[in-house]
């Protein structure tokens, strides 16, 4: 292989790995905005009051006794 031939080989390899690290970087920015857009597209959902009065409630579970088998 002489040095032309190689230098050619590298560029090639050079061009089709930006080629495929630009793919995934637009493909990791799209997901993230997608996860994003989700996100606030839900907002509404999570701050409606009906949600919050049910994390509420789910709180508000009785403490718990490890002596209450003893005890009765």
């Amino acid at each position: 292989m002489t040095v032309e031939e190689y230098a050619d080989l590298v560029s090639k390899w050079h061009q089709a790995y930006y080629t495929w690290n630009m793919s995934c970087a637009t493909y990791s920015n799209m997901m993230m905005m997608n996860a994003s857009q989700q996100f606030i597209r839900q907002i509404p959902v999570i701050s409606s009051a009906n949600f919050l009065e049910m994390i509420n409630e789910a709180n508000r579970s009785q403490p718990f006794d490890p002596l209450a088998e003893i005890r009765n």
